[in-house]
């Protein structure tokens, strides 16, 4: 047992000060355990380098000290994802509330409203920037 104290204590000494693992650092992870798994059936040299690439990458971030160019990288990423998840969230609320809710999007600032099914035409008010609209639940 005391060789496994030291080990984490080594491993926390050793860890303390890295950037870790952020979104950024998941997508890499998951891209490449998924380039691994299809290179197993589809032997391609230019698959593997390419995750093997990818892997030093996602493993020089989270041993960075570099806090402001990793959180640089994670924002740049988070910003070029957000539509994607944005897209996926409504489809997935869309899918769970269906038959209980209606999603509408306000003219003005874009924020998705949910309204209750089955109330006739009515007036919404968006909370964020107070704009009214008529739509039909």
């Amino acid at each position: 047992m005391k060789f496994l104290d030291k080990l984490r204590y080594s491993l926390t000494r050793f860890l303390y000060g890295r950037y870790g693992v952020d979104e950024l650092g998941r997508f890499l992870s998951i891209l490449v355990t998924i380039l691994l798994l299809v290179s197993i059936f589809w032997r391609n040299l230019i698959l593997i380098l390419i995750a093997f690439v990818l892997l030093i990458w996602m493993y020089a971030r989270v041993f960075s000290k570099n806090y402001a160019a990793r959180r640089r990288e994670n924002s740049w990423y988070l910003k070029m994802v957000k539509p994607f998840r944005r897209m996926f969230s409504g489809i997935y609320l869309r899918v769970r509330d269906g038959k209980n809710y209606r999603y509408f999007t306000c003219p003005n600032c874009h924020q998705r409203l949910r309204v209750p099914k089955g109330k006739g035409k009515i007036t919404i008010k968006c909370p964020k920037c107070s704009t009214r609209f008529d739509a039909k639940s």
